[in-house]
Formats: structure tokens, C-alpha cells, sequence
């Protein structure tokens, strides 16, 4: 799967936020949930790996607000530890006269702790859902294409998300000032 590009996010940073910030990503939930057995097909299981790409999206998402983030250094000053809390996957099938659509939606939730050297600074937790829907082939050989549209989708929303939000804690400000 290839990882969305960072949503835009509304910021009022008028630059990144210093670092360096340690990126701790446990994507346990995303790897649990590899196979994904939606309505149609029931004989098939079909594997969306997208744990490398919510690891790679959430490094471009987090540095658009911080200047330096290093992805699995536990020992910064600052580390943020991301956490996916639950997938699921959901297909259903639209039968047609000429054409029987898929429609998939991947739901996806995750949490988002700062920590300082005193401590917490800032903790949050988002979910998304992403959508996605195209012709079902004769054998449900796309049907991982359109999970992994969907699961895109989520991650990008609720990166965005998560990474708005971290921006515009004050809690988060403060901790980065000199």
C-alpha cells in the first residue's frame, strides 16, 4: 500500500515547532488486521499491509509542524508516541445490470501522546473513516486495491487530524519554547 501524501492542516505556526522529536509508531492493530475478509468473496482473504505506509504518512504529517523528527528514538528530549487503537474493514456489493460494484470503508483510530522530560505534555485520540468504491472484477482480484483506497483515505484524514491538533495545543507550544 502506498502511504497518502500529508493532508493539509490549519495551522497558526508561523514556524515548525523545534526539535528534535523522537516518533514512536505501534501499528499492532494495522498488522493484526492484515487480512481482511469483506461481505462479497467470503472464500477469499485479502491482505492490506498498511503499516508501513500509516508509519511513513504520520513522519510527513508530524513534520509539518515540527522541524525534527527522528522516527524510532526513544532517547529525543521530546518523543511522540502513536498508537493505532482499531481497524476495521467493511464491504458491501451493488449489484447491477451490467456492473457489480464494490464499496469498501476502512475505519481507523489511533492515539497521540507527547512526551517531555517532565512528562506528558499532550495526549489526544482521533478516528476516521475512509471510503472507497469500484467495479468488482471477475475474480475479486481488486477488491485489496479498494480496502487500501479506503484505508488511505482514513489515514489521511485522521493524520490530519491528530497533527492539527498537536499543533494548536498551547500545551504543546509552551513545552517547545526557548
Amino acid at each position: 500500500m502506498t502511504p497518502p501524501p500529508p493532508a493539509p492542516i490549519e495551522i497558526s505556526l508561523e514556524a515548525p515547532l523545534p526539535g528534535p522529536v523522537g516518533l514512536i509508531v505501534d501499528t499492532g492493530e494495522l498488522d493484526r488486521h492484515r487480512r481482511a475478509r469483506p461481505g462479497p468473496c467470503n472464500g477469499h482473504v485479502f491482505e492490506v499491509d498498511a503499516s508501513v505506509a500509516f508509519r511513513i504518512a504520520a513522519l510527513a504529517s508530524l513534520r509539518q509542524v515540527f522541524a525534527q523528527v527522528a522516527p524510532d528514538d526513544p532517547a529525543a528530549p521530546r518523543t511522540i508516541a502513536l498508537a493505532v487503537d482499531e481497524v476495521d474493514y467493511r464491504g458491501k456489493l451493488e449489484v447491477g445490470l451490467l456492473e457489480t460494484v464494490f464499496r469498501a470503508t476502512a475505519e481507523l483510530s489511533a492515539s497521540l501522546r507527547l512526551e517531555g522530560p517532565d512528562g506528558k505534555i499532550y495526549e489526544t485520540s482521533r478516528e476516521a473513516t475512509g471510503k472507497a468504491e469500484d467495479v468488482l472484477a471477475l475474480t475479486c482480484d481488486n477488491i485489496p486495491a479498494i480496502l487500501a483506497a479506503a484505508m488511505s483515505e482514513a489515514m489521511r484524514t485522521l493524520l490530519a487530524d491528530l497533527t492539527e491538533r498537536v499543533a494548536n495545543a498551547p500545551k504543546v507550544r509552551a513545552a517547545f519554547r526557548p
